[in-house]
C-alpha cells in the first residue's frame, strides 16, 4: 500500500468521503515539483537560446553525412567540441596523426568571417605554427565556423583523424 502523503501534499486534507478539501488559496510546490520546474525551465532556456542563435537543421545544410560540424569550443590546447546537423556531438582531440586538410576559399562567400578564419588556419597549417593555429581554431569555436572532421572513436578518448574547414 502507497503511503498517502506522497499522494496529497500537506496542504490539502482528506474528508471521509474521500475528497480533498483545500486549506490554503495559495499552495506552495512541493520541493518534488519545483526541481521538475526548474529542469524544465532549464531546458527551454536552452532551447530558446540556440533558436536565438540560428541554430536549426537549416544551419546544418550539407552536412547531412554527419561529417560536418559546426564547432562549439576548444580549449586552447588540444580538445576541440562540435556538433553535427543530426544533433550529435563530440569531443577530440588533435595530435601527431591528424591530418589538417586546407581550406577551399573558394567555396567560401567573400563577407563570412568564416572565410577570413579558414584563410589564416591555411596559413598556420601550411608553415607549422601551432600558436596561430590554436588561435584560429578558438576564433572558428566562438565564430560557429564549420568544418569536415573525421573521427577516430576506437579508444575512449576520440581522436580527430582529419581536420578541414568547410562554409
Amino acid at each position: 500500500m502507497q503511503d498517502s502523503r506522497w499522494l496529497i501534499p500537506e496542504h490539502f486534507s482528506h474528508r471521509a468521503s474521500g475528497g480533498v478539501n483545500i486549506k490554503d488559496r495559495n499552495p506552495t510546490v512541493s520541493t518534488k515539483g519545483d526541481v521538475t520546474m526548474k529542469t524544465v525551465h532549464k531546458w527551454l532556456a536552452i532551447g530558446l537560446l540556440l533558436a536565438a542563435l540560428g541554430w536549426t537543421g537549416q544551419a546544418f545544410a550539407g552536412g547531412a553525412n554527419g561529417s560536418t560540424y559546426v564547432l562549439t569550443a576548444f580549449d586552447g590546447e588540444f580538445s576541440l567540441i562540435g556538433l553535427n546537423d543530426q544533433n550529435r556531438s563530440f569531443q577530440a582531440v588533435y595530435g601527431s596523426t591528424t591530418d589538417f586538410k586546407q581550406a577551399v576559399l573558394d567555396k567560401f562567400i567573400p563577407t563570412d568571417p568564416c572565410r577570413t578564419l579558414a584563410e589564416d588556419y591555411n596559413g598556420y597549417v601550411q608553415l607549422n605554427d601551432t600558436v596561430g593555429f590554436t588561435a584560429t581554431l578558438t576564433g572558428m569555436a566562438g565564430s560557429s565556423c564549420k568544418a569536415r572532421v573525421i573521427l577516430d572513436r576506437t579508444s575512449p578518448v576520440w581522436k580527430i583523424r582529419s581536420f578541414q574547414p568547410e562554409p
